[in-house]
């Protein structure tokens, strides 16, 4: 009986470990930095550790991996130029080992067509989304409104960019308000878009120059 019980403890504590160690992505995860031959993946994930991405143009199948990012909070990993194509679409999962952890639905980029190459491109330009001061939630329902009537009139084609020009994160650009009023409404669409964005100034009052 008492080897049993020292049995239920040891596997009681195994299991609480293994429950205290898994790893959540927080943040994204988002791209930035999309071309013909390039793609970066960024994210959040917490508690920090060294992760990868597996990606193909099989959403059953995803044939080619990453190379592992620092173990880190905050991190991204630039795909092999070697391994992409030209205006191609390839989907992608984030990986701990052989776990994929949980982000955005239907994760996926389209690699920008060859330089000089012609395609019909759409993109989305965002201009003060903020948040309406006072409303809670998520970003502002306001912003919700339009990120959502976007959805809809664009019937969920690929999205080649989404340009943000400033004042993201209303009111101050602190971590807390880039999540609220940036990460969390627009998760699902910087999953698939690559992003671009230029400082505001109610970004600037958190922010230092050495950090920006």
């Amino acid at each position: 009986m008492k080897r049993l019980i020292n049995h239920s403890v040891i596997l009681a504590l195994l299991l609480l470990s293994s429950l205290a160690s898994a790893q959540t992505l927080v943040r994204g995860p988002f791209l930035q930095k999309g071309a013909y031959n390039k793609a970066t993946i960024c994210w959040r994930v917490s508690p920090a550790t060294a992760l990868t991405v597996k990606y193909g143009t099989d959403s059953t199948n995803l044939d080619k991996t990453s190379a592992t990012s620092t173990s880190a909070t905050n991190s991204c990993v630039a795909l092999d130029s070697t391994t992409l194509q030209a205006n191609t679409k390839y989907f992608y999962q984030v990986y701990n080992g052989a776990t994929a952890l949980t982000g955005a639905p239907n994760q996926y980029f389209v690699t920008a067509p060859v330089v000089g190459g012609k395609k019909k491109s759409t993109f989305w330009i965002l201009g003060d989304p903020g948040s309406v001061a006072g409303e809670a939630g998520s970003g502002g329902v306001a912003q919700r409104n339009v990120r959502n009537a976007f959805r809809k009139i664009n019937q969920n084609a690929p999205v080649d960019g989404i340009l943000m020009n400033g004042d993201v994160a209303y009111e101050s650009g602190t971590d807390t308000e880039f999540s609220t009023n940036l990460f969390i409404p627009y998760r699902d669409d910087f999953a698939k878009s690559f992003v671009w964005s230029s400082i505001g100034n109610h970004e600037a009052v958190a922010s230092s120059s050495g950090a920006s």
